[in-house]
Parts: C-alpha cells; sequence; structure tokens
C-alpha cells in the first residue's frame, strides 16, 4: 500500500516512470510518503506564511464584520510590481493586496487592519477604536510581533 501511495505521489508530482534510471535519479527530488514528513508538515503548517496570512486575514475580516464594517477582501501579493499594498474599489467590493514577501508580519497585519479603515472611510476617533479592536483580534490568533519576519 505504502508503494502505491509513494508511485501515486510521484505521478501526481509530474514524475513518470519510464525507465529505471529516470526512477532512480527522480528518487532525489520526488517526494514520498513517509511518517517523518507527514509529522513535520503537519506541525509547521501554522507557521507557514501562507497560513499564517489567510488566518490573521480571517481574524481581522471577522472582527470588521462584528463591528458592522465593510469586510474588504485580502489577497496578497498586490498585482502592481513594487507597492507594498493596494486598495481597489470594484463594483462588488473593496480588495485589499499587500506584499507579505520579506516584509515583518506585524507590519503585514497594519496593512490589512489600515485597509479595512480606508475601505470605510473612517477617520478620527472612531478609526483609532477599529484600529485597537482589529489589533486585539489579529494579536488573539497570532503572536504578531513588528520584528517578526514573515
Amino acid at each position: 500500500m505504502r508503494a502505491v501511495a509513494a508511485m501515486n505521489l510521484r505521478s501526481v508530482s509530474g514524475c513518470s516512470d519510464e525507465s529505471a534510471e529516470r526512477q532512480r535519479l527522480q528518487r532525489s527530488h520526488c517526494p514520498t510518503l513517509s511518517a517523518e514528513w507527514l509529522a513535520m508538515s503537519v506541525t509547521s503548517i501554522s507557521s507557514a506564511p501562507s497560513v499564517r496570512f489567510a488566518v490573521t486575514a480571517r481574524a481581522i475580516a471577522d472582527g470588521a464584520r462584528a463591528l458592522g464594517l465593510v469586510v474588504p477582501a485580502f489577497r496578497t501579493p498586490p498585482r502592481i510590481a513594487g507597492v507594498t499594498r493596494t486598495i481597489v474599489r470594484k463594483p462588488g467590493g473593496v480588495v485589499v493586496s499587500v506584499l507579505a514577501k520579506g516584509r515583518p508580519f506585524g507590519v503585514l497585519v497594519g496593512d490589512l487592519i489600515e485597509g479595512v479603515i480606508v475601505a470605510n472611510d473612517l477617520t478620527g476617533a472612531r478609526a483609532g477604536e477599529v484600529r485597537d479592536e482589529l489589533w486585539r483580534r489579529a494579536e488573539g490568533h497570532h503572536e504578531v510581533g513588528v520584528a517578526e519576519a514573515a
């Protein structure tokens, strides 16, 4: 059964079974199912930048929704090269795009929160209250340090 699973994983990943030599060369770069590999991937998945981004964006969206605000769509990266964040208003809603790669995670969270502020045209004391609440929500799901790398 394990051999079948490994063979299926190899064929899914684009590796073929055409010759013994090709198989020998592919073993060095084709993944196989192993308990060690599965344990490593399961224990580290929550620290993956894309998962961390998704969980934090969801927490901020849930917070905005609870406050009765318009919830923008969040995505990464921005479609415009060379920028760290964009906010686009579309007929169906607002899209906040942020660059996650190579930036401190706390800065990324700040960009997501500012996206909610801008999407809802908030200013003054109300904007400050919303920022504070959304930061609490984000910190409740992760340790969000400004110096922490994404």
